[in-house]
């Protein structure tokens, strides 16, 4: 009744309005005609009649009569009229009850029908959640049985991967086995090949003594007789007779003359090496006879020996003079010579050889610049070496532009007598920078690791030695291998890794008191260790309990892991940026071994720096940030090349060797030392930056591996 009420409660009370407005009419009628005055009895005019009193009283009887007549029926139509309005109100609200009790059941009948809706629409949703819930049992019961089923290939895939593990493995123990069997019948026929040229060279030796004996026997033979006078008589005739003396020379002027044999007094070759020059001398003949001689002495360590294997087309021609030194001490180590060592091992100097010297001034005032200019001299370097005492030296040295006469530099430095070798490394790396305008770097050191022997018996050794390999000093040794050296900022501390008790473990060993600590032994893999530009952090390559390896940062102060890498693909040989803010290193990830970049920072993905060609490994940053050096395979053989950072990104092979491998950048950036072999052997190699120079430092004795050039 409400809903009804609420639906049609305006017509509901338009009907109410109408109704009343009505009844009041009806109301207002009756009483404007019960309330009106008898109509006014006017009086007419009567011409001069008159009227009986009686019958006027009668006529006024039947008027009034009348006025209550009409009242009635005034009265009666107004209660008619009512009555109508009652019936009419009586009808309407007959009509709106049937309509309302029509709504009701209608409501009813649609609430029934709702109910009913509802009912059905609760059985429809009970039925569908018994289908869900079997469709539900029916799902998880397929998913354990799929779960069951990938379980299972997940085991007998493990299965396949542990057998196929398994296989590599024992196909890599057979192949390392036979490789180094095949090398323990290269290294015993090396051996035997030495042993046989060493007693060819032996007995060389010894009939070339027993030849120099006699010659010397034969040569005192002829000076102690007359012949020598008679034979030094002729020689001067033919000499002067022969000399035709240039116009410029002054009285005195000498000729230098080289005899090569005088077997039997007979002269064979006889030529003039030089003029001297103007002197107060009278004018003599030197006759020179030379006699080879072999030095044997021993050594407590195997000796590098350089070899410069391809040179700067253009390379500059200096003269380094002999230095002067009063001080036989001083002068027993010779420091102009390893000033021209080191300049003409660079690749990017000639120097002059020492018998094509016309003199050997050592002071600026005494040089002749002439002269030195038509040896085809474009800079020379004179020095004297003064003693301090308690075995201390000065060494003053300077350098001259021969064309137009410059001094350009003049220095001195102090040194003991152990110092010396340092001191002259000092002196080529300020003339190199003063020429090239790129910091010398024959001052520094390089670190490697050196093989001897063979299985069972192996020795490996960590060795830290001048830039040029002299001066060597084993760090470590062990039965075990050793690899992975790497040098901390400050030049103070190596990293490396060492297979002892059998378990990689890295360690980090101060240099100058031999004092090392064990920083990283992680169950699995632990190799590759590279220090941060702060020294206080390193990246290594860790294995994960699937084995599988990753690049990992450890804090060296707390021992915190940091987690770069995770990848199913292989992650190593990590080399941090100069900001320390990203890694380079190398990974498989995409089918083959390609070099890639990735911030340090959490979140940070990998970027992948080299396409071409399937194989690019171990990437090492040039000072500078300029090049990246990496390994690469082309023609079948692994290369160094580096790759422009700051271009294009061109790549060039600078090498072409078959297995060049281990790339270090020099402090300068001019040069890469790296592992190579030759002959069957491991050796050290540098290249350039450019290419353009080459040189390879042999060892008298054992394998040499992955080295490392230590910073300033």
């Amino acid at each position: 009744m409400r809903d009804f009420l609420r639906e049609h409660s305006w017509a509901v009370v338009v009907s109410v309005l109408l109704h009343g407005l009505l009844v009041a009419g009806l109301v207002f009628l009756a009483l404007n005609s019960a309330h009106r005055p008898p109509p006014s009895l006017q009086p007419l005019p009567i011409d001069a009649v008159v009227v009986d009193s009686q019958v006027l009283h009668a006529a006024q009887r039947a008027q009034a009569e009348r006025a209550e007549q009409e009242a009635a029926r005034a009265r009666a139509a107004a209660e008619a009229q009512a009555a109508a309005a009652a019936k009419a109100e009586a009808a309407a609200a007959d009509e709106t009850r049937a309509a309302e009790e029509a709504k009701t059941a209608e409501q009813a009948k649609e609430v029934e029908q709702a109910k009913a809706a509802e009912q059905a629409k609760a059985a429809e949703q009970a039925k569908e959640a018994e289908q869900a819930k079997a469709a539900e049992e029916a799902k998880a019961a397929q998913q354990a049985k799929a779960a069951e089923q990938a379980k299972a290939a997940a085991a007998e895939q493990q299965r396949l991967i542990d057998a196929k593990k398994a296989a590599e493995a024992k196909q890599a123990a057979e192949a390392k086995q036979a490789a180094e069997a095949k090398q323990a019948a290269e290294a015993k026929q090396a051996a035997d090949a030495k042993r046989a040229a060493d007693e060819r060279a032996r007995q060389d030796r010894e009939a070339e003594l027993r030849r120099q004996l006699a010659d010397e026997e034969h040569r005192r033979a002829v000076e102690s007789g007359p012949l020598r006078d008679s034979y030094i008589a002729r020689l001067r005739n033919r000499i002067q007779n022969a000399w035709i003396k240039p116009p410029s020379a002054s009285v005195g002027l000498d000729c230098l003359v080289e005899v090569t044999q005088i077997p039997g007094g007979e002269v064979t070759g006889a030529r003039e090496t030089s003029y001297l020059g103007s002197s107060p001398m009278n004018r003599r003949i030197s006759c020179l006879a030379a006699i080879g001689f072999m030095l044997f002495c021993s050594r407590t360590w195997a000796e590098l020996v350089v070899e410069i294997t391809k040179g700067q087309a253009d390379a500059i021609p200096i003269a380094i003079v002999p230095f002067s030194s009063p001080e036989a001490a001083a002068a027993s180590f010779d420091v102009a010579k390893l000033v021209s060592d080191d300049l003409a091992r660079s690749g990017r100097f000639r120097t002059t050889d020492r018998k094509d010297m016309i003199e050997q001034p050592h002071t600026g005032a005494a040089i002749s610049f002439d002269d030195w200019r038509r040896l085809n001299n474009d800079y020379m370097v004179v020095g004297q070496i003064q003693p301090l005492g308690q075995d201390r030296y000065n060494i003053t040295f300077e350098l001259y532009n021969v064309l137009n006469r410059q001094r350009l530099l003049g220095y001195q430095i102090s040194a003991n007598k152990p110092g010396l070798r340092l001191a002259s490394h000092q002196v080529a790396d300020m003339v190199f920078e003063k020429i090239l305008g790129i910091r010398g770097a024959f001052a520094t050191r390089i670190a490697y690791i050196s093989v001897l022997g063979s299985l069972p018996h192996k020795d490996y050794r960590l060795i830290v030695a001048d830039a040029d390999g002299e001066n060597p000093h084993v760090v470590m040794q062990s039965n075990e291998p050793l690899m992975s050296p790497a040098w901390s900022p400050d030049g103070q501390n190596l990293a490396y890794v060492s297979f002892e008790n059998r378990l990689p473990s890295v360690y980090v060993q101060f240099l100058k008191t031999g004092e090392r600590r064990r920083v990283s032994a992680q169950a699995g893999v632990n190799q590759a260790p590279a220090w941060s530009p702060d020294g206080k952090k390193l990246a290594l390559t860790l294995s994960t309990r699937d084995g599988n390896l990753d690049i990992y940062v450890l804090d060296l102060g707390t021992q915190a892991l940091t987690r770069i890498t995770d990848d199913p693909g292989i992650d190593t040989e990590p080399q941090w940026s100069k900001d320390g803010q990203s890694l380079y290193f190398t990974s498989d990830r995409a089918g083959g071994p390609q070099i890639y970049r990735v911030g340090t920072q959490s979140g940070d993905k990998p970027r992948r720096l080299t396409f071409q060609g399937s194989y690019n490994a171990r990437p090492r940053l040039s000072p500078d940030e300029s090049q990246l050096a990496f390994v690469t395979q082309e023609d079948g053989g692994y290369r160094i090349a580096t790759m422009d950072l700051r271009g294009r990104g061109d790549v060039q092979v600078l090498t072409k060797g078959h297995f060049d491998v281990s790339p270090s950048y020099a402090p300068n950036g001019a040069e890469i030392i790296y592992a190579s072999r030759d002959r069957g052997r491991g050796v050290l190699a540098l290249v350039s930056a450019d290419g353009r120079v080459q040189e390879r430092l042999v060892s008298s004795e054992g394998e040499l591996q992955e080295p490392a050039w230590a910073p300033f």
